[in-house]
């Protein structure tokens, strides 16, 4: 799931996020046992994290990145520059695969135990959300993404696209008759995921509905993510990332090569505010400054948008 944000609200985040991640594409290499990064236009490569043990998904907040490491069955973190890196659950798992991250929990895909577990960000608190009991056949559950309302994931063996509560209740089959789904990320309007297995990355609505091929020339394509503009995946076993306009359209198998391993990635992009947008927030800004001073001239503790009685 990437990281990024309505076009209105990209000047009060610019404004406010002081720690925030940059721009950029993360990703584990499982060749390398690393993470690495690169500018969105796939310059600056640079390690990060090196000496992992086969590291998965990966996942970046404002503060840290968050990655799954299946051999020990570990979810591990680090400072947005590598630093730090901490066990954060070291026990509990078995072989964990996809991840992702809100702003207070961590989900993670376990295809050792069959089930979608769910932790705080700290790795406490570490419980059983959907299991084979929620959602009967579920075999090997690999991409995960979490929106305000619903849990969603892949699973790669039985060829299905699922949904649950954020408590794991009401699992419902959206998509069915895949051939191996891997990576899976849900914006305001459609489900995207990747099937390995015909080489395809699918398109569907919110329910489901209208499945749609919308890139056919990748090679194994496993992890994906899209962004306001563009949509991303790892080819595996290629060494390659690729990119193409978020409808699939522009196609470029070749955005970067020669890289070692890119298994799963994550992209952190938001986008640069119009001339008219910081017109509209500065004018705004200015007017809420006023209305301020004049509340405060009344010898009052107004908030801004409360009526003055006069």
């Amino acid at each position: 799931m990437s990281r990024f944000f309505p076009l209105a609200l990209a000047p009060a985040i610019h404004a406010t996020a002081t720690n925030a991640a940059a721009d950029g594409i993360y990703w584990t290499d499982n060749s390398e046992d690393a993470v690495y990064s690169a500018n969105l236009d796939g310059s600056n490569v640079s390690s990060l994290v090196t000496g992992l043990s086969n590291p998965q998904a990966i996942r970046v907040s404002d503060t840290y990145i968050y990655w799954a490491v299946s051999f020990g069955s570990d979810l591990e973190r680090s400072d947005l520059d590598g630093s730090n890196v901490t066990d954060l659950i070291t026990t509990g798992l078995d072989t964990p695969l996809g991840i992702d991250i809100t702003d207070t929990y961590v989900y993670i895909n376990n295809v050792g135990s069959d089930t979608i577990e769910r932790a705080d960000l700290d790795g406490t608190n570490l419980i059983d959300i959907v299991t084979t009991t929620e959602a009967p056949g579920l075999t090997t559950p690999e991409g995960v993404d979490v929106t305000t309302s619903f849990l969603y994931w892949t699973d790669f063996a039985t060829g299905k696209l699922q949904r649950s509560d954020l408590d794991g209740s009401n699992v419902t089959d959206l998509v069915t008759g895949l051939t191996q789904p891997v990576g899976l990320h849900v914006t305001d309007t459609y489900l995207y995921w990747s099937d390995a297995g015909p080489n395809k990355i699918q398109r569907a609505d919110l329910d489901g509905s209208n499945v749609t091929d919308i890139v056919t020339g990748a090679t194994n394509p496993w992890s994906i993510d899209v962004t306001y503009e563009y949509l991303y995946w790892t080819d595996l076993g290629t060494g390659r990332i690729g990119r193409a306009d978020v409808d699939g359209s522009n196609p470029d198998y070749n955005f970067m090569t020669g890289l070692s391993g890119p298994y799963w990635l994550d992209v952190v992009a938001v986008p640069e505010p119009s001339a008219a947008l910081l017109v509209l927030f500065s004018v705004s800004g200015f007017l809420a400054a006023r209305r301020r001073r004049s509340v405060a001239l009344q010898g009052k503790s107004w908030r801004v948008g409360d009526r003055i009685k006069r």
